[in-house]
């Protein structure tokens, strides 16, 4: 599939999810609302899971890709450097996911490289905990820009 028609794919994917799903409007909650409207679930819990899961797909794709031609410290190596807050970032300008962005009403938010970082990793728990491992793997490795 070619680089367009996979951002488009995801795209309407995150779309109609951010549209009808709750767990996607909490992926989307920074946790500055919380001081807005204290019984707000925000993203929090979302962005550790999806960090996790996150690990967990990078370890199973760079296992399925290299099997037992690298090391320990190799593959620790390589999914740092997928993992990077760049590699996040760039996910998040790919998708335009400020858009869908909830935070209190007039306030102002710094979007630098750890709130995007902590917005897809939100993004990714959420796909995960509604979807499966199966679409969140496809869902991230198939946005790897870097081949190994």
């Amino acid at each position: 599939m070619k680089k367009n028609e996979t951002k488009k794919k995801w795209s309407d994917f995150i779309d109609k999810k951010q549209q009808s799903s709750k767990l996607f409007e909490v992926a989307f909650t920074h946790p500055s609302y919380k001081g807005y409207s204290s019984h707000v679930e925000t993203n929090e819990i979302l962005e550790l899971i999806g960090d996790k899961v996150l690990d967990l797909v990078l370890y199973h794709f760079l296992y399925i890709k290299y099997a037992h031609t690298i090391s320990k410290k190799e593959m620790d190596d390589a999914r740092q450097k997928l993992m990077s807050k760049r590699g996040l970032t760039t996910t998040f300008d790919t998708f335009n996911l400020e858009k869908y962005l909830i935070k209190p009403p007039n306030h102002f938010l710094e979007l630098n490289s750890g709130v995007k970082h902590n917005i897809v990793e939100s993004l990714i728990g959420a796909i995960y905990l509604e979807e499966g491992f199966e679409l969140v793997f496809k869902f991230i490795t198939e946005l790897l820009d870097k081949e190994y």
